[in-house]
């Protein structure tokens, strides 16, 4: 006899059931993992199928394409406005044209919001998804694309709202006549509809008009300003009075009321916007209305 077969013939029997239960451990084992790489491998197959079938959706069927085209190229002139109306002057008619827009805007949100219920509940990981719309979801978290948060935040679309970072809370930022400092006799009446919450810069060109500024869109130049929190939807009425904005008469408006993203705080906030000529204006280089004031006053 051997020495290997005289070493297991001395083995006794609780030995031989430690070494099956031994075996038996590394089969279940090996069992389990096998098992986990055929559903894991089984859960990517079917992600992938998701996946392929919500590209050729989105970006083959031509159902999505008009829709793609004005978010991504028609925003500031076309979408951003008619989202900002519907979000606080809902009571503004809309045109047919803007009808379709605003239910193509819709379908869109809610298949974003689709995607990311899928997200949620495992059927695709976030690489999947970043893998084929984060370009989308780029644009929407982009400073000029605010009035798409706060409509998804304001409508109901939560999950997309959560993925911008975005909610119902609406902020208004001031520059010139409005702001704390320059308070005159001819303030509009706001005492309990809106609460200050501090200094901010917001993103454009500060132009002297006179009496007051001028603030126009503008990448590189920035305003000195206050943000304050709407406690009560009249104050938009107030203020946009103040402000000669009429939303139903945009052309004959003298400012805008847009919602933009601040460069400080890093919120999104609405900002009453200049609706007119300014190339024979004088730029305030600083963007500080107050400062630029007290720069006019005779022995300053």
């Amino acid at each position: 006899m051997t020495g290997q077969a005289q070493l297991l013939a001395a083995w006794s029997p609780e030995a031989w059931s430690a070494l099956g239960n031994v075996l038996l451990g590394v089969g279940v084992v090996t069992a389990g993992v096998w098992t986990l790489f055929n559903y894991y491998r089984t859960r990517r197959a079917e992600a992938a199928r998701w996946l392929q079938g919500l590209f050729r959706e989105f970006y083959l069927d031509g159902r999505f394409t008009a829709i793609r085209n004005t978010l991504e190229y028609h925003y500031d002139q076309v979408a951003g406005p008619l989202l900002e109306r519907r979000i606080t002057d809902r009571d503004v008619p809309l045109s047919s044209q803007e009808e379709l827009l605003l239910g193509e805007f819709d379908t869109l949100l809610n298949y974003f919001e689709h995607l990311l219920y899928l997200e949620r509940e495992k059927h695709l990981q976030r690489k999947d998804r970043q893998a084929v719309f984060e370009y989308w979801f780029d644009i929407m978290s982009s400073d000029n694309s605010a009035a798409i948060r706060k409509y998804a935040a304001r409508l109901g679309f939560e999950d997309v709202a959560a993925t911008l970072g975005a909610n119902d809370t609406d902020y208004i930022a001031v520059y010139g006549s409005l702001m704390r400092s320059v308070n005159g006799d001819t303030m509009p009446k706001v005492d309990g509809l809106v609460e200050y919450v501090g200094p901010c810069r917001i993103g454009g060109a500060l132009y002297d008009l006179g009496d007051y500024p001028g603030l126009v869109p503008d990448d590189e130049h920035e305003a000195v300003g206050e943000l304050y929190r709407v406690l009560a939807p009249k104050a938009f009425r107030v203020l946009d009075e103040f402000e000669r904005y009429d939303a139903h008469d945009l052309e004959g408006s003298l400012y805008h009321r847009r919602c933009t993203r601040l460069r400080e705080p890093r919120v999104d906030a609405w900002v009453y916007v200049y609706n007119r000529d300014v190339s024979d204006r004088e730029l305030v280089e600083s963007g500080d209305w107050r400062a630029h004031l007290a720069s006019r006053q005779p022995g300053s």
